[in-house]
This record gives structure tokens, C-alpha cells and sequence, in this order.
């Protein structure tokens, strides 16, 4: 085995992103999204470096200063829309900009490789695809 390509520079944290079958967004943060198929609760604060990245958007800054609520990861935000089979954990979930900020750290990436792994067990035990599960099939 070798290694065929690296990052050009270390620490990058914008890149593309797959689309799921839920993609959390900054609106979801500011409300304190609470789903049905939770898998974990965020609650990191708002990391955002290079406003410029968000585009034309503009980005409630409230979230930099102490303004965000813990909010639900749900199972679909974890589930590809567009490649059947494919599940996704920690900064490759579906999300937009500034939730993308929020959500890629350590702890809530454990529990989201966690949950990706029971759905993917699961799919395998019930011959069914990931987004054929409910996430209380998951758990049960």
C-alpha cells in the first residue's frame, strides 16, 4: 500500500461536500434543530475563519459569540442522496457552510462514525440500503 495523494497543505477545512438526504443548515443551529433520528447533539461553538467563503451569504455573527443552541446530527444528514450504499461521518456529513463549521469536531464525529457503523451493520443483518432504515431500526 502507498500513499497516492495528500491534502496540499495541513489544517484545510473547507472542501466539497456530499450531499445527503438532510443537509443541516445555519438556520438548523440557530432554532436548536431537534429530529426524530437524531444520532448525537451538537454543541460546539461556531468556528468560522474565512467569512469570504461563505459568498454572497451573510452569516449571523451571534454564533461566534456564545448565540448557539445544542441541535440534533440527524441519521439522513449522514446518508448520501445521490450514491445508494454510501453512509458518511464527521466533516463529510451534509451540511452547509456555516454548519460545516460546527459540526466537524472530534467528539460529535466519534458519535457519528458510531452511528454510521450501526447503520451499515444494520443494512448488512437486514439486507436493506442505509436510506431503506428508519434510525429506530438502527437502534433495535
Amino acid at each position: 500500500m502507498a500513499v497516492v495523494a495528500t491534502a496540499e497543505q495541513i489544517g484545510v477545512r473547507e472542501g466539497r461536500r456530499i450531499r445527503g438526504r438532510y443537509q443541516i443548515t445555519a438556520d438548523d443551529l440557530a432554532k436548536g434543530l431537534r429530529h426524530k433520528e437524531a444520532v448525537c447533539r451538537a454543541t460546539f461553538p461556531i468556528d468560522v475563519h474565512a467569512l469570504s467563503m461563505a459568498g454572497s451569504r451573510e452569516i449571523d455573527q451571534s454564533f461566534k459569540h456564545g448565540g448557539l443552541k445544542p441541535y440534533d446530527i440527524p441519521y439522513p444528514a449522514l446518508v448520501a442522496a445521490d450514491v445508494d450504499g454510501l453512509l458518511m461521518a464527521g466533516r463529510c456529513i451534509s451540511g452547509d457552510f456555516v454548519a460545516h463549521s460546527n459540526y466537524r469536531v472530534t467528539g460529535n464525529a466519534v458519535a457519528m462514525g458510531e452511528a454510521a457503523g450501526l447503520a451499515a451493520a444494520k443494512s448488512v443483518k437486514l439486507g436493506l440500503l442505509p436510506h431503506e432504515l428508519s434510525w429506530d431500526q438502527i437502534l433495535w
